[in-house]
């Protein structure tokens, strides 16, 4: 007995670009876990991999950087504001809100070398100018 499937190929496609998703979203560092390695270093351990952050204020008596996102996609908005809280010169605390938040996971989960090597890629992309090589070198 043979079992047809309806929509064929076009439906065995598009339940396969689900796993995929799925298992790759799976795969994804959370939040937690990597903000959780940044508790007790420097602010540069942070700025290094997430850039500058768009906010800094004193807050009972400690430093408190935010970085924050804000994007819109057809009608979807999604938005994330991560914030560190300093103590003396290291990092104490951090907290997050919003929807948004899976891109500052996934930017931190990169050592700074590769961060700029992907801040490349892209660069070169917007300009079209084509690939880099493998590392990181323009071609």
């Amino acid at each position: 007995m043979k079992l047809k499937l309806q929509g064929g190929w076009q439906m065995l496609r598009m339940i396969c670009i689900c796993v995929a998703t799925i298992e790759l979203a799976a795969c994804a560092p959370s939040l937690k876990e990597q903000m959780t390695k940044l508790v007790g270093q420097p602010l540069d351990a942070a700025t290094a991999k997430l850039g500058t952050p768009n906010d800094q204020q004193v807050i009972a008596g400690h430093q408190v950087y935010t970085w924050s996102t804000l994007t819109l996609s057809g009608q979807a908005t999604t938005s994330c504001r991560l914030r560190v809280t300093m103590e003396a010169n290291v990092i104490d605390s951090w907290d997050a809100d919003g929807s948004g938040c899976g891109r500052y996971a996934r930017m931190l989960q990169f050592d700074s070398s590769t961060i700029i090597k992907l801040r490349h890629h892209r660069e070169l992309a917007l300009k079209g100018f084509g690939d880099a090589s493998v590392n990181g070198n323009p071609t």
